[in-house]
């Protein structure tokens, strides 16, 4: 399992209730398409997505347990009723994830240990599929190999940031896209999808380099937050851009059912990287 969006120990019952919920329902579609071994690529955000997804359809489903665990056989567990077709655009977004993380390790040379190999071998035979399924050819610049390409770190932070949200940016504008109810979206929906996608692509980078600085630092690995006043500059700007987040969804083009919309807010805010925000 790959990725940062995901619901803190502290968050309460309910929502924590729901996330399994809707971590099990992208689990087991997994499973159902490529086997076990697939579920080990799940990505946290795909599971964002595929609750997105649900819930620009309509209301929030309610829990059922009408599956048995990927990791325990015997264990009953509660899914989210989706549709096929959402179901299988959400499986093919966390192969394309994993793709791309595990491609940013590669090239950051930052491989890491039994998670990368495993999830190496998870995606294996399914990401050529995935990637023609998402019409993602390999010249593309959202293909996992060209979004792993960083750019040098600017000496500004905010520079630093822009540059990320013009490569990155448009790849979770393409993501939100392709969990949306119509095949054509309206334009209004095209530039909410590129703002919202712009600061998830902003809260990633900065959980990230917020997470990863005393390592990077220690083994001379880039990280935009070099000093104290970056690090303090980057809590701020993580906590704005995660209240933006929260402010586009709630005047999203489309209606989002409320308790869906709570549940996506508590997953971006409400995490380990959000709480140290």
């Amino acid at each position: 399992m790959l990725g940062r969006f995901r619901l803190s120990k502290s968050a309460g019952r309910q929502l924590r209730d729901q996330s399994r919920a809707l971590h099990c329902t992208l689990c087991v579609a997994m499973r159902e398409t490529g086997g076990r071994r697939l579920s080990l690529a799940l990505s946290y955000e795909a599971e964002w997505l595929l609750l997105l997804g649900l819930t620009m359809r309509g209301p929030l489903p309610e829990r059922q347990r009408n599956a048995t665990c990927t990791g325990v056989p015997l264990l009953p567990v509660h899914r989210l009723e989706a549709s096929p077709e959402l179901l299988t655009q959400a499986v093919h977004l966390s192969v394309w994830l994993a793709a791309c993380m595990l491609a940013d390790h590669r090239i950051d040379g930052d491989r890491r240990g039994a998670a990368d190999l495993l999830g190496g071998f998870a995606i294996r035979d399914e990401l050529d599929r995935s990637l023609a399924a998402l019409g993602i050819a390999a010249d593309s610049p959202l293909h996992p190999d060209a979004l792993a390409a960083k750019q040098a770190a600017s000496s500004a932070l905010n520079g630093y940031l822009a540059a990320e949200r013009s490569r990155i940016g448009p790849a979770w504008a393409f993501a939100i896209l392709s969990v949306a109810p119509s095949s054509e979206p309206s334009p209004a929906l095209r530039a909410w999808a590129a703002q919202l996608g712009g600061l998830l692509c902003d809260i990633l980078i900065l959980e990230d380099a917020i997470e990863d600085r005393a390592t990077d630092l220690k083994k001379g690995q880039p990280n935009p937050l070099r000093t104290e006043a970056d690090l303090a500059e980057g809590r701020s700007l993580l906590a704005s851009s995660m209240f933006a987040a929260v402010v586009s969804l709630r005047n999203a083009p489309v209606s989002i059912d409320p308790k869906g919309l709570e549940l996506l807010t508590a997953l971006l805010t409400q995490t380990d990287g959000g709480e140290n925000a």
